[in-house]
């Protein structure tokens, strides 16, 4: 009976310790969105792919499963972000996650004025946040950057 309650303890502290080695590494990442591509226009929505670079600086690797987040244009909701496959960052490293983004045209016009008519010589504050699925935990993503338009002159 007191070697199974040994073991027992033994693996109760070795499931903690895992668990905080993923709560370091998943502090220690740094996510930052790259510029979007493969741009699609299907009725009221703009479809694109947001490449998110996620830096793993931990020595332990990280599976992610995961991402759902809120896309935000000058603070105010105008679609949703998204990626449904299983990708590892292997630890002191990099991968691209690509997030499908979906945003509505009539948000994103109420959301940034002047957008319908070109949106030229602005700077566009964009936010995502929501979560990351990561080790099968939900952890919080709030990221911010910001796009610039520069004025267009023929």
């Amino acid at each position: 009976m007191k070697q199974y309650r040994a073991i027992m303890w033994l693996a109760i502290i070795g499931l903690v310790v895992w668990i905080q080695q993923k709560i370091r590494a998943f502090r220690s990442m740094d996510l930052n969105p790259g510029f979007p591509t493969n741009f699609r226009m299907q009725g009221g929505t703009i479809e694109f792919i947001l490449p998110i670079t996620v830096f793993n600086a931990s020595g332990t690797a990280i599976n992610i499963g995961g991402l759902d987040l809120r896309v935000i244009a000058e603070g105010q909701y105008i679609g949703r972000a998204y990626m449904s496959q299983r990708l590892q960052i292997a630890g002191v490293g990099a991968t691209v996650i690509p997030a499908t983004v979906r945003v509505s045209i009539l948000d994103l016009a109420n959301a940034i004025p002047g957008f319908v008519a070109g949106a030229q010589d602005r700077v566009i504050t964009m936010t995502y946040q929501g979560t990351a699925n990561i080790e099968a935990f939900f952890a919080p993503v709030n990221i911010s950057h910001t796009l610039n338009f520069p004025k267009l002159t023929l």
